[in-house]
């Protein structure tokens, strides 16, 4: 999971987790995460992926919520 708007407005992010077993989070402050993205070309195809990943799981959310009655919500 990612929240890549709140990384680059440099924000707190709005969302949370709870993880319901043990759990290993991996993390980036931004500085690095400009300073790969300038390094490493491969980097941009990754970056990429996670990016369309996003847009894809935050347009499922918004179809299924217009789509969805308020008890089904």
């Amino acid at each position: 999971m990612s929240e890549i708007g709140s990384c680059h407005s440099k924000k707190l992010s709005e969302l949370s987790i709870d993880a319901l077993e043990d759990t290993i989070i991996l993390h980036i402050s931004y500085e690095d995460l400009i300073t790969i993205e300038k390094q490493k070309s491969k980097f941009d195809k990754i970056y990429r992926i996670l990016v369309e990943n996003n847009y894809v799981s935050l347009r499922k959310i918004v179809l299924q919520n217009r789509s969805s009655t308020a008890e089904e919500r």
